[in-house]
């Protein structure tokens, strides 16, 4: 049976975030959640959840993401000395504003994932390297990401390179350790990272389907659409940048 920590990520404090994590109560009440505040320290208890644990700055409060190189590598750090010791099987990481729209939102995303026989699944994965993927591109120009992959790489071919959303993936235990355990030799876009370190340490990395993209972008406001998705199977939904309607939460808990 699996057992699943989900992982939100949140840098609203206070009323201003509680909205988003009412909305998961409501929605999936039974889901054992961590949350992880990258805000000032001393304003993660305002968020009246627990457990929640502030996370580092460094690199993950960027503006341009793309050019900055966002980086989660210290939550997946944090959260991997976090959870030892502890029997989880999965780990789901969101971000505060992609929300969950059904109650059995681990079920269903881990059965998609042993489905495909996988080890994390996550939205727009795409092989890019050799494209005119920006990301790919602007990581090219030196080839320090390429010699870096030959080195931890157990693949025939070293020069994949994966790129994958950072807003929402479902990950094995097993994955999650052994990308976490993995140093960020200098810095590496998010979008590039996990999916590309996972791939090369031996784990196989897919793109969910094609149904449930559709109502998860990097861009965008689907605030006003949450119940249109719902209605249409979304299993969740991003991004949602207004405080979601709670009156709209009792609905999507339904079971299938």
């Amino acid at each position: 049976m699996n057992a699943v920590l989900s992982i939100v990520l949140t840098h609203l404090g206070g009323e201003r975030g509680r909205p988003w994590l009412s909305w998961r109560r409501a929605v999936c009440p039974t889901e054992d959640l961590l949350v992880l505040f990258r805000g000032p320290a001393d304003q993660a208890g305002t968020l009246g959840h627990d457990p929640c644990l502030p996370v580092p700055e460094f690199r993950i409060n960027t503006r341009d993401h793309q050019r900055e190189r966002q980086s989660f590598v210290p939550i997946w750090s944090l959260v991997s000395n976090w959870i030892k010791g502890r029997s989880y099987t999965h780990v789901l990481f969101m971000e505060y504003d992609h929300l969950p729209l059904v109650p059995d939102l681990v079920d269903r995303w881990a059965g998609y994932l042993a489905g495909r026989g996988a080890d994390v699944a996550g939205f727009a994965v795409a092989r890019v390297d050799g494209t005119n993927n920006p990301h790919a591109l602007y990581h090219d120009v030196d080839h320090q990401f390429t010699r870096f992959l030959e080195t931890i790489s157990c693949r025939a071919d070293k020069r994949v390179v994966l790129s994958m959303l950072g807003t929402g993936s479902l990950w094995t235990r097993e994955a999650f350790d052994a990308v976490a355990a993995v140093a960020e030799p200098f810095p590496v876009y998010l979008e590039l990272w996990f999916a590309t370190v996972a791939h090369h340490l031996g784990f196989r990395v897919v793109d969910m389907p094609p149904e449930q993209k559709r109502w998860v972008r990097s861009q965008g406001e689907f605030s006003k659409r949450i119940r249109e998705a719902r209605e249409a199977g979304a299993w969740s939904i991003h991004p949602v940048k207004c405080p979601p309607d709670l009156a709209l939460a009792p609905a999507a808990a339904q079971p299938r």
